[in-house]
């Protein structure tokens, strides 16, 4: 019907053996046949069924609203949501509902161990930018990218060269790297129940224009590269 975007279909494919039903879930509600017909056809390609197919029988689970959005002369364009949703309801469907994940808080003080994936319910994640974007925030200036910090899986083990008493220079992918500022250190301990750690945190500017996070752990002994700024 006009005016309505489906939420769902339920798609049942009668065999030899019995009838195997599948669901297709876009990401957000829709009426895009051409959407609908990628992630059916996706929802199929990895479907085993028992015998042969003598048929299908799609039925629509559920209809709403569709949802209009006022376009704004003076605002560059906004991304397709439409174009989003059918990309990442693709991943969904030939990979599984955990293949798209977010970042999420952890409970550690340790720095590898704080952060961690956790599945997106697409419709509610989208549905909720629709709403951010329905406030405002699409029209608000667009601010310089902030440099991210990028840690390593585990801390790697790190060659340096110590002059008068502190970090002169650093062995970073087979080359050696002159430290030309150096800030720190930012000394960080705990899980003394679990796996104690203690390590003395240095922001490390190099004269190559590297950028890295690297730390001395009194215990080990050693120095290791964490991260660096991107």
């Amino acid at each position: 019907a006009e005016g309505l975007c489906l939420r769902g279909l339920e798609l049942t494919i009668a065999t030899e053996d019995g009838p195997v039903q599948e669901t297709v879930r876009p990401a957000r509600p829709t009426r895009q046949v051409a959407m609908l017909l990628s992630l059916c056809r996706n929802a199929l390609d990895g479907l085993q069924v028992p015998g042969r197919a003598l048929g299908i029988r799609v039925d629509v689970e559920e209809v709403v609203p569709a949802m209009a959005e006022q376009a704004d002369l003076f605002e560059p364009p906004r991304p397709d949501p439409d174009a989003l949703a059918t990309a990442l309801g693709k991943l969904q469907g030939r990979w599984g509902p955990d293949s798209v994940v977010q970042p999420a808080a952890a409970d550690s003080h340790r720095p590898e161990k704080q952060g961690r994936w956790e599945p997106v319910d697409l419709m509610t994640e989208l549905a909720r930018r629709a709403v951010l974007d329905g406030n405002g925030n699409a029209s608000l200036p667009a601010e310089a990218p902030a440099l991210v910090l990028r840690l390593w899986p585990r801390p790697r083990r790190l060659d340096v060269h110590i002059e008068r008493g502190q970090l002169g220079a650093l062995l970073v992918d087979g080359g050696w790297r002159a430290v030309e500022q150096l800030k720190g250190p930012e000394r960080l301990s705990g899980e003394w129940w679990e796996d104690h750690y203690r390590r003395e945190y240095y922001r490390v500017s190099t004269i190559a224009g590297d950028l890295l996070w690297v730390f001395y752990d009194p215990r080990r002994r050693g120095w290791f590269w964490h991260g660096w700024w991107d």
